[in-house]
């Protein structure tokens, strides 16, 4: 959990968030996006 301080300008904030893993996830769970990086 993490919180930032609220803006300066009353503009929603737009927040990207990157999952980088080089695991395999069980039968059952599937990425819902994946690309292999070499």
């Amino acid at each position: 959990l993490h919180s930032s301080s609220k803006t300066i300008n009353n503009n929603k904030r737009r927040v990207i968030h990157i999952e980088f893993s080089n695991t395999e996830l069980p039968n059952e769970i599937n990425w819902a996006e994946k690309i292999l990086i070499n």
